[in-house]
């Protein structure tokens, strides 16, 4: 079975474990209603849904109030991506740990569960699309379509390959995206433009504090002059950035905007991971 084909029944075990946290519960997700009537909402923000959809679904499960309006799903939205995918991380992390048991059967985490974090924060349903999002394309359709043309190449699914392939298709975005309207427009613009300027991730070490599982989310802040602390999504250190001058100079003065991604993941304290560093704005 196929991780789509796997995606609607190991998203809700994810979710209910993670609003069961005070912490996640935050903004449109602190409404005092069972976890099962965000479940669907949910699969459509991942499924690449437009707003509209996702009101109607949202207004039909009692995620939002009956009343609510398209302004009111996009904060809904907005407050997904942001704490469900700190949360989704969290768990996969967990689970990984409880897979190094010997008692753990081989498939004891499926893949999926280490690529939601990034499909929930970015609202697209494939791992190519997000890293399309990670590297820039902040309109949700326009990153579902490239990663789906991605796909069609049949290239390995990493984020140096999806930049490599978007710099390659930068002349065909006109076939890609036919439409010659204003927001047509603009996502060629994006696009293409940003192949043009340095690649907004970078390839980083931390060492870390305990256990760093691959496909999980940090964030960055400053460790006393120069140095860089890596923080999990409840701001606690996790780690020391061993190329800090690196991700400085991509952060442009705003280590706000830069999100990890763990790479290459170490079970033990002081080990060393390898971490994406992604400058989610690239102007």
């Amino acid at each position: 079975m196929s991780e789509q084909e796997r995606a609607p029944e190991l998203l809700a075990p994810l979710l209910e474990a993670s609003l069961l946290i005070n912490e996640v519960r935050k903004g449109a997700l602190k409404r005092d209603v069972p976890w099962e009537v965000h479940l669907d909402p949910v699969r459509s923000w991942i499924a690449n849904q437009p707003y509209s959809d996702i009101l109607t679904v949202a207004r039909t499960t009692g995620a939002v109030k009956a009343n609510a309006k398209v302004e009111d799903i996009v904060k809904y939205c907005s407050d997904v991506s942001t704490w469900l995918s700190w949360a989704f991380g969290a768990c996969y992390t967990i689970l990984s740990s409880l897979a190094e048991s010997p008692d753990a059967p081989i498939d004891f985490v499926h893949p999926w569960v280490g690529v939601v974090p990034l499909l929930v924060k970015y609202g697209v349903s494939s791992r190519a699309a997000a890293f399309v999002s990670l590297l820039g394309v902040s309109d949700r359709k326009a990153a579902q379509t490239l990663g789906d043309e991605f796909l069609k190449a049949s290239r390995p699914i990493t984020l140096g390959e999806v930049s490599a392939w978007m710099a390659e298709v930068a002349d065909q975005l006109d076939d890609i995206f036919p439409r010659r309207d204003l927001r047509g427009e603009i996502l060629r613009r994006q696009v293409f433009g940003m192949q043009r300027k340095r690649l907004p991730y970078v390839n980083a070490t931390v060492r870390a504090r305990g256990k760093l599982a691959r496909g999980q989310v940090v964030q960055f802040a400053p460790l006393g002059d120069d140095g860089i602390s890596a923080l999990d999504y409840k701001g606690n250190a996790i780690g020391i950035v061993g190329d800090s001058a690196a991700i400085l100079n991509i952060a442009q003065g705003r280590l706000d905007a830069i999100v990890g991604i763990v790479t290459r993941p170490t079970g033990v304290e002081g080990g060393m991971a390898h971490i994406a560093a992604i400058l989610q704005s690239s102007g």
